[in-house]
């Protein structure tokens, strides 16, 4: 169920009997790494946190999902109270291939942008360049 604690930073959990909603196997913090926005954190109370626009850029708690990008408006949105069931989908858009490790394209060579000079002729007399 949803928090009424959530804000920019993440939707916070709860749950109706007010125990904690997962246990870890591990406690106190890891390593910490980077987390993206829809990162579904588990700090040390078991209670989770989804991550919001504001969110930190690391964390050292176990991230055990991420939302896909198409569904953090509507998740940001949630009302305090609110159930939240979360499901296993495949975040690649219909028709999207993934190239595979050895099909995958070089990457492009580019050009740098011409250098500018000004030529001596545009320099008005008396003035040096």
């Amino acid at each position: 169920m949803v928090s009424s604690q959530s804000n920019r930073v993440g939707v916070r959990f709860e749950s109706p009997g007010g125990e904690n909603l997962l246990e870890r196997s591990r406690e106190g913090e890891l390593a910490s790494e980077g987390v993206v926005a829809g990162s579904l954190q588990v700090p040390h109370s078991g209670v989770p946190v989804l991550f919001l626009a504001d969110h930190p850029v690391t964390g050292g708690y176990p991230v055990i999902a991420v939302v896909i990008p198409e569904d953090l408006p509507l998740a940001a949105q949630l009302p305090p109270g609110a159930s939240v069931r979360f499901s296993l989908v495949d975040s690649d858009p219909p028709g999207l291939e993934r190239p595979r490790q050895d099909d995958a394209t070089p990457p492009r060579e580019t050009t740098p942008p011409p250098s500018t000079t000004t030529s001596s002729s545009a320099i008005p007399p008396g003035v040096s360049a």
